[in-house]
């Protein structure tokens, strides 16, 4: 008995905007809207965001949180570049569900050292509903700050 049950050849749906629809295939890009100042010893989720593109609209570019909505292998990247203006170390970080996932090493040198790029990224197996936070965190330092777009972004897509 077929009740309730659809069966259908279809593997492909694009919209009128030409984006796939069918496989869902949600994914995001962003860059920092304005600049990013730290507080001292404390782990900070990166925002605001400028949003390239966002299909699905999981990424809310005001709060810095994807929410993964379905299960599934999610490939996200981070890239910051910082403004060294003092000796504190500076971290980013990935977050799932409140908790860091994967982070950089910290970067420590010296105030002369005016500007440092650094890109982490990390293949996460999302439930439906995960979250995913960009998080960044100085030591001791207070006057470092993330630079606005396009030289610090995210992003992020369903890979399977």
């Amino acid at each position: 008995d077929d009740a309730g049950v659809e069966i259908s050849d279809e593997k492909v749906r694009i919209n009128s905007d030409g984006i796939v629809t069918k496989p869902y295939q949600p994914s995001f890009q962003c860059t920092k809207n304005g600049n990013f100042t730290f507080t001292a010893n404390t782990d900070m989720t990166i925002a605001p965001w400028n949003q390239i593109h966002d299909t699905g609209a999981n990424f809310n570019q005001t709060t810095g949180v994807f929410t993964a909505p379905v299960a599934g292998k999610y490939f996200f990247y981070l890239s910051i570049m910082a403004q060294r203006d003092d000796n504190g170390d500076y971290q980013i970080r990935i977050y799932k569900n409140g908790s860091q996932f994967v982070g950089s090493n910290d970067m420590n040198d010296a105030a002369t050292t005016t500007f440092q790029q650094t890109t982490i990224n990390a293949i996460v197996d999302c439930s439906a509903n995960d979250s995913i936070t960009f998080v960044a965190r100085n030591g001791t330092g207070t006057t470092t700050f993330i630079y606005n777009s396009p030289y610090s972004h995210c992003g992020g897509y369903l890979i399977g």
